[in-house]
């Protein structure tokens, strides 16, 4: 475990030299104003939105199926806010963050087994 925490914070990982080829590198400030801005502007409005959703047109049983489809659309606005600030601030695309096509279904295997063991 240690070795893979090790690994993710190596400055030669694959996300770290994705970030560095952005157009401009955000400030350490400008990161967290979006972080914050995100949550207070994005997230809980998306959320409370979701849960108001979910109260008015599952009632009862149904809840429980529809809980997490409905709970994992509320977080569509985040990614959207986040691609955004990417493309107008950083001139960097989402795929950059790490959705690269290059072993795509092996990384989504390797992350639905990890799921599946959690």
């Amino acid at each position: 475990m240690r070795n893979a925490a090790i690994a993710f914070l190596n400055p030669n990982n694959r996300l770290f030299t994705l970030a560095r080829k952005s157009q401009r590198q955000p400030s350490a400030l400008e990161a967290i104003a979006v972080v914050l801005f995100i949550l207070l502007l994005v997230l809980i409005p998306g959320q409370m939105l979701t849960r108001f959703v979910m109260r008015s047109f599952f009632q009862g049983g149904s809840e429980s199926v529809a809980g997490p489809i409905v709970g994992n659309v509320g977080f569509l606005p985040i990614y959207l806010a986040l691609w955004v600030w990417l493309r107008w601030s950083s001139k960097r695309p989402f795929w950059s963050l790490g959705f690269e096509r290059y072993g795509a279904p092996r990384n989504v295997l390797r992350g639905a087994l990890v799921a599946v063991l959690f």
